[in-house]
């Protein structure tokens, strides 16, 4: 909470719970998840883990449903989202150059460039990691809800 603290309660954190990011997890959960994990690993490592937190707090700072997009424009998404989460972060606070590294190339490797910063490489692997158990929890529940819908119509 030192490191996030004075952003996590801004209107635009929390409006993040509004949005789904990957299953049933909102992408206020999502982003709690990679800005603590990413604290945690930077921090056992000696790195900046306050602008690994700060930054895995505000990576997806966008309020749009990237589900709702188009097969085509979900690839450009995937591109143009670090983009958008960066000016929508230096809206509500002051970044260094490490945090706006962290944002703008969260999306390693797909962003086509090196980040310079061993921060940036940490934080793009556990939000990856992230998406992967989310979205597992997700399919984990699917033969559960099928059955519960399955078991309604029997009735």
């Amino acid at each position: 909470m030192n490191c996030v603290g004075d952003l996590i309660f801004s209107p635009d954190v929390q409006n993040l719970e509004h949005y789904a990011q990957h299953g049933d997890i909102s992408r206020l959960r999502h982003s709690l998840n990679v800005s603590y994990y990413s604290f945690l690993i930077c921090r056992i490592f000696g790195l900046h883990y306050r602008d690994a937190a700060r930054a895995g707090l505000l990576h997806d700072l966008f309020f749009y449903y990237w589900q709702d997009l188009s097969p085509e424009n979900t690839k450009s998404h995937v591109l143009l989202h670090p983009r958008i989460a960066l000016e929508n972060a230096r809206v509500i606070t002051k970044l260094n150059r490490r945090e706006e590294e962290i944002i703008a190339l969260h999306m390693f490797p797909l962003c086509g460039r090196f980040p310079r910063f061993l921060e940036t490489y940490i934080v793009s692997l556990v939000d990856k990691i992230c998406a992967f158990m989310e979205a597992l929890t997700f399919i984990k529940r699917i033969p559960r809800l099928c059955r519960v819908k399955i078991a309604s119509r029997n009735r």
